[in-house]
């Protein structure tokens, strides 16, 4: 929002963030719409996410084991060695 007020058009607004030109359009009809409270998720439709985000973020900070020349981190949620 900030950079589309200064001036900054769709496009290079999208280049910077990391999005498409339609997505930054879209978050602007939605502050435009309802304020702040619009840039807020909603809810998706399909199958709830069953990735545990914590246990992620714990599994990452553990030291790898001593002994072993190579260590992969196994996602706990997915099961799948990292970069897999």
């Amino acid at each position: 929002m900030l950079l589309a007020a200064e001036g900054i058009s769709n496009t290079e607004i999208a280049q910077k963030v990391g999005t498409t030109r339609n997505t930054v359009i879209a978050w602007l009809a939605r502050y435009e719409q309802a304020g702040i409270a619009g840039l807020a998720d909603h809810d998706r439709s399909g199958r709830p996410r069953r990735i545990d985000h914590r246990a992620i973020v714990a599994a990452t900070l553990r030291p790898s084991p001593k002994k072993t020349r190579r260590h992969a981190l196994v996602l706990p949620a997915a099961g799948v060695p990292a970069g897999h």
